[in-house]
């Protein structure tokens, strides 16, 4: 049974989806509240076609489903099953909301929900104290400067992939204008850089893959990531002493504010189950031994929302090997993916600059199964965007 025949209403709900998941920090329960109502109409819309997606798009729901398995050996099991079916519903509304309705049609909504966003944290005097430097920065309505960053990074390639594609989009326009404030006023040159990198990889991505070379199946962006994250690597354990005195030159701390530290606790939690993992979203809960000393080592106070700034280092601590071998897996196909485009439309190119994006971030954040996320939302739409670029879209819900 179909329930909605225009794209004001299907605009209308696709906006509430969005603005529940971007406004989460903000609104908490209610906006989270708008969002699960809006994606199940959306759903029972036409159920075959939802359903059909979902089929379709089966291995996005790995993670989501070892997730709800790991409750058995997780320290946590109730926390663990709430996490897990709150990622496996946001998965499914993605999914069906990427599949069901064409990208054009929908960007406008999607364009506002960011506006709204990005004004408020542009007029926002909202700053958080981080612990270990002693600065102050801007967080906006989001939870933590990061939040701010990455949230920042997807307004910019949805209005840039907008606008590379109609000039005439003043919405897009709008939107890339105050975005791009948004991040200089955060003052944050990991976000700018990243941004910066992200663009400059996908337009080299998009020039080299023609090349004949290309056509022997030679990966040239997977080889200069590859380069680019070994020679980061390199000089900083080899020259570690360069490393660190570029970074105070920055006025940056070399330790990545912290991050290593971390990083070595959830290395060591690992090691005592490597394989399975502790479970989903087990570890940072109060009288958790490891989860304890970090928020102390990063002052701040005992249950706050934490992660170990790394997704490698995440998915070894939840789901062990057996989960670091899905997501690389996962990875690969994304890659896959972005080179088997011949011309890019706004979904695709957006989906790749954000694939692109979220791939660097994932070894200093983590981006990627985070429940009720507009980051995780966004990748499990730009998956279904790259699996069928020239697919046209069902035209029985317009």
């Amino acid at each position: 049974m179909i329930l909605y025949k225009s794209y004001f209403q299907i605009n209308l709900l696709v906006g509430f989806c969005f603005l529940g998941l971007i406004l989460n920090s903000t609104f908490g329960t209610y906006s989270i509240l708008i969002f699960l109502i809006s994606g199940f109409l959306l759903l029972i819309s036409n159920a075959e076609a939802s359903f059909s997606s979902l089929k379709k798009n089966y291995f996005l729901f790995f993670i989501p489903l070892l997730g709800i398995l790991s409750t058995i050996w997780s320290d946590t099991p109730f926390s663990t099953l709430r996490s897990s079916i709150q990622l496996l519903l946001a998965t499914s509304y993605a999914i069906l909301i990427a599949d069901r309705f064409e990208f054009k049609k929908i960007l406008n909504a999607i364009v506002v929900c960011f506006i709204i966003a990005m004004s408020m944290s542009l007029f926002s005097d909202n700053y958080a104290l981080n612990g270990l430097t002693g600065e102050y920065s801007l967080i906006g309505i989001f939870a933590s400067k990061n939040y701010l960053s990455i949230n920042t990074a997807i307004a910019i390639f949805i209005a840039f992939s907008s606008f590379a594609y109609n000039r005439k989009n003043i919405p897009a326009i709008i939107l890339l204008i105050i975005s791009v404030m948004v991040l200089l006023k955060a003052k944050s040159l990991g976000s700018i850089f990243f941004v910066f990198f992200t663009l400059l990889s996908f337009f080299l991505v998009y020039k080299c893959r023609k090349l004949a070379f290309l056509k022997y199946k030679i990966n040239v962006f997977f080889i200069f990531f590859t380069f680019f994250l070994f020679t980061f690597v390199f000089f900083s354990n080899i020259y570690k002493g360069t490393f660190d005195e570029l970074f105070y030159m920055l006025d940056k701390d070399p330790s990545l504010t912290g991050r290593t530290y971390i990083w070595d606790q959830g290395i060591k939690i690992f090691q005592d189950n490597w394989f399975l993992g502790h479970g989903f979203r087990s570890i940072f809960h109060i009288g958790n031994s490891v989860a304890e000393d970090i928020w102390e080592y990063v002052k701040v106070e005992s249950g706050a929302g934490f992660n170990f700034h790394n997704m490698f280092i995440e998915i070894l601590v939840d789901f062990g090997v057996c989960g670091l071998l899905y997501f690389l897996i996962l990875i690969l196909m994304f890659f896959k993916q972005v080179f088997s485009i011949d011309e890019h439309s706004e979904s695709t190119m957006f989906a790749s600059l954000l694939f692109m994006y979220m791939l660097f971030q994932s070894f200093i954040e983590v981006s990627w199964f985070r429940q009720f996320s507009i980051t995780h939302f966004m990748i499990c739409m730009s998956w279904v965007y790259l699996s069928k670029p020239n697919k046209f879209f069902n035209k029985a819900v317009v």
